[in-house]
C-alpha cells in the first residue's frame, strides 16, 4: 500500500479505476492457494495494484457525507459498508468473517470487498446511471444548439470567448470540490458587476473533472457590436478568475490560439448571415456539451452546468 497522499479529485479517480476494473474482471484481489506443505500462498492478480491505496479510498468514502456521488463511488461505499471494513495498526485492512468468529487477513478482506463491489456493479441502479449519463449528454447537445440559435435570432453578430478556468498545481493537494463551487459562485457574482462582462449576452459554463483535477469550462457570448477583441476578453476573464481565487487559479484561453481557424474552435466573431461558420460553431458547441467530463463527486444540490438566458 502506498503512503502517497492523494488529493480529493485524485482519490475519487482511484476509486473509479478500482470499481471499473472489478466490473470488467472475474479476478479476486489476490489468488489464495494452499501448497503441499499446507502453507497458505498468496499471488497478485490484475486487480491487486488497484488496491494499493485502499486506506485513503476508505478514509475518503466514510467521510463523504453531503455529497452526490457517481455510481462508482457509491458501489465502493456500499461494498465497504457491507463487508464492515476495519483497519488494524498491526494487521492493516481486515473484517470479520461471515460467522463473526475470526478476523480475515488483508488478502481475504480485499477478496471479499471485491466480491461485494462486483455485486453492486450488476445492480439495476448502477447500470441505469451509465445509461442516464449517455442520455444527458444528448440532451446537453440539443440544448447547446438551441441556445446558440436563439441568441443569433436576437443578435446579428456574436463574439464568442472560451476560457478554461483551473487551479495552480500547488493548490491541488488541498483543493476540495465544495471550494470549486464556491469560487464558481463568486465568479458568477463578480460577472454581474465587473466591466469585463459588459455586453455579455449569454454563457455556457460547467464544472468538470479530469486526470489533473477540477476545472471549469466556460463559453461566454458577447454582443459583437460593442466587443471587438476576443483574446483580450479571454485574458480579462482569466485574470478575474485569479483574483476571485486569491491567486490559486490558472486559466487557458482558447481565443489566443491563432494556429487554427476560429470557427473550428468555436471562438471569435460569428455573423448570423454566415451559414458555413454558423454550422461549424454549432458543431463545436454540440461537441463541448456532449463531452463534458463527469464529476465523480459534488455537493448535494450544486449546479454543475450553468446556462444563461437570452436577453
Amino acid at each position: 500500500m502506498t503512503t502517497e497522499t492523494l488529493s480529493q479529485p485524485a482519490v475519487t479517480i482511484e476509486i473509479e479505476r478500482l470499481v471499473h476494473a472489478i466490473e470488467y474482471s472475474h479476478d479476486p484481489a489476490f489468488r489464495i492457494t494452499i501448497d503441499p506443505s499446507g502453507k497458505e500462498v498468496t499471488a497478485c492478480t490484475r486487480l491487486t495494484h488497484h488496491t494499493w491505496k485502499i486506506k485513503q479510498m476508505y478514509d475518503f468514502i466514510v467521510a463523504a457525507d453531503g455529497y452526490e456521488m457517481s455510481e462508482y463511488l457509491r458501489a465502493f461505499q456500499e461494498g465497504c459498508q457491507d463487508v464492515g471494513i476495519e483497519f488494524s495498526p498491526l494487521v492493516g485492512i481486515t473484517c470479520l468473517d461471515e460467522s463473526e468468529s475470526r478476523y480475515l487477513s488483508p488478502e481475504e478482506t480485499l477478496n471479499l470487498l471485491v466480491e461485494r463491489i462486483r455485486e453492486r456493479t450488476r445492480c439495476e441502479w448502477y447500470q441505469r446511471k451509465q445509461h442516464d449519463r449517455s442520455y444527458q449528454a444528448k440532451r446537453n447537445e440539443r440544448a447547446a444548439e438551441s441556445y446558440l440559435n436563439k441568441m443569433l435570432e436576437r443578435y446579428a453578430r456574436l463574439m464568442i470567448v472560451r476560457v478554461d478556468l483551473s487551479y495552480l498545481r500547488e493548490a491541488f493537494a488541498a483543493l476540495r470540490v465544495e471550494q470549486v463551487f464556491q469560487d464558481f459562485d463568486r465568479l458568477m457574482v463578480e460577472r454581474k458587476r465587473s466591466s469585463v462582462f459588459k455586453h455579455e449576452v449569454g454563457h455556457i459554463c460547467s464544472v468538470e473533472q479530469d486526470e489533473s483535477g477540477f476545472h471549469i469550462r466556460t463559453t461566454f457570448f458577447f454582443d459583437a457590436t460593442y466587443v471587438r477583441s476576443d483574446w483580450n476578453k479571454a485574458r480579462s476573464i482569466g485574470e478575474l478568475w485569479r483574483r476571485v481565487t486569491a491567486g490559486r487559479g490558472g486559466y487557458s484561453g482558447w481565443n489566443h490560439n491563432k494556429n487554427h481557424r476560429a470557427n473550428e474552435l468555436g471562438i471569435g466573431l460569428l455573423d448570423r448571415a454566415d451559414e458555413a461558420t454558423k454550422e461549424d460553431v454549432v458543431h463545436v458547441m454540440r461537441c463541448v456539451a456532449r463531452t463534458m467530463q463527469p464529476l465523480r463527486i459534488k455537493p448535494v444540490g450544486a449546479k454543475r452546468l450553468r446556462v444563461g438566458l437570452v436577453r
